[in-house]
């Protein structure tokens, strides 16, 4: 509508399902509650106080993206009772001093897409208080984003960095999760009577189901020396969870012997999305096999029986091409993005599927994301 706002939300209050509100300064505004398929994208990084999705309904997708990526900062992210699709893109962020709360909560939402979200709880309070990021009866993609938590000194321990509880499903695509460290020390030392060391944390926590794809790192915490005399702190394994499966090619610090193999083909989509510009999608399979790949503007969530991971796509999803996979297993199509003013800021999603003919099963493989710009 081209219309100007002084606060986030009263942009919010004006906007219809389907608008696009740019937030253009470099300050720190107050935070907002979005609630209805619009689009936010602070164009320069600017902060907010919080980022709160509530209720956004079925049919329709709430998008936030920026906010933080200009070295300013996000104090908490809530996902809330949305039906609907829920996109945060290019989030930063940490708490605010002495908290060592949760910084994202995902709850009760069904399709819920984090990409590129960068959450430091590493500058908040040493005593963690809670996981760093918290899905409670919900399905969310994690696509190349970078989770730290907590340090835990003397009885506290570092916490995880996902706790997925027993009525959610994580997918971790790639990127950087790392649990809190435990260290043997408190500002009092010996003291407070600190006889007892600090123990560090997961990365990935929870009685939910867990798939890792993409050449993740996933790293549990470490034990740092004591100090004060107290004693050094104890090291975490990178996965306290029962119903985890992890993808070939992905970093587990220390190993996870007990976590199952999962059983999926793998896709990249790592170009720049520029107008009048070419995108390439990386499949990858068995040798000789089949794979297909499509594109929707939306994502969803569809339980596939015998598949690892959903269906992410919705049923508008645009099929791309076949083809036939090389003997390295891997093959690439280019999509060319049209020089057109109406593709700026449109997410494109891909996900494909790859068939084995000897064996004829089919697996699908992960999420990829696109932003045009």
């Amino acid at each position: 509508m081209g219309a100007h706002f002084q606060t986030v939300q009263a942009a919010i209050q004006a906007a219809s399902p389907g608008d696009r509100i740019e937030v253009r300064g470099t300050t720190t505004y107050a935070g907002f509650t979005l609630g209805r398929g619009i689009s936010i994208e602070a164009v320069h990084g600017a902060a907010c106080a919080f980022i709160t999705c509530l209720g956004v309904p079925s049919g329709e997708t709430a998008s936030v993206s920026g906010f933080g990526a200009a070295n300013a900062i996000v104090s908490r992210v809530d996902v809330t009772n949305c039906a609907g699709a829920v996109l945060l893109n290019d989030v930063f962020a940490v708490p605010p001093a002495a908290n060592g709360l949760t910084l994202l909560q995902v709850m009760n939402s069904p399709q819920v897409y984090l990409r590129s979200v960068w959450l430091d709880g590493r500058g908040g309070s040493y005593y963690q208080a809670s996981p760093l990021v918290r899905v409670i009866n919900s399905s969310v993609v994690l696509s190349r984003c970078t989770l730290y938590c907590s340090i835990g000194y003397n009885t506290s321990p570092g916490l995880a960095a996902l706790d997925v509880d027993a009525t959610s499903f994580a997918l971790v695509d790639g990127g950087v999760l790392s649990g809190g460290d435990g260290a043997g020390a408190i500002y009092c030392g010996s003291s407070c009577g600190c006889t007892n060391p600090g123990s560090a944390g997961p990365a990935i926590a929870g009685a939910g189901r867990c798939v890792v794809l993409g050449w993740a790192t996933v790293q549990g915490g470490s034990g740092m020396g004591g100090s004060g005399g107290c004693p050094n702190g104890i090291g975490s394994p990178a996965i306290m969870a029962a119903n985890v499966q992890v993808a070939p090619g992905c970093f587990i610090t220390p190993p996870c012997a007990a976590c199952p193999v999962a059983p999926l083909a793998s896709l990249d989509a790592s170009s720049p999305a520029s107008l009048g510009t070419n995108a390439t999608i990386t499949i990858g399979g068995t040798p000789g096999g089949l794979v297909f790949l499509a594109v929707d503007t939306h994502h969803g969530n569809l339980v596939v029986p015998g598949q690892a991971v959903p269906f992410v796509l919705t049923p508008n999803a645009v099929t791309l091409g076949w083809l036939t996979l090389p003997a390295s297993g891997y093959a690439s199509m280019t999509q060319a993005i049209p020089n057109h003013p109406a593709l700026l800021h449109v997410e494109l999603f891909f996900q494909g599927a790859a068939i084995d003919l000897a064996t004829s099963t089919a697996r699908l493989t992960g999420p990829a994301s696109l932003h045009i710009h």
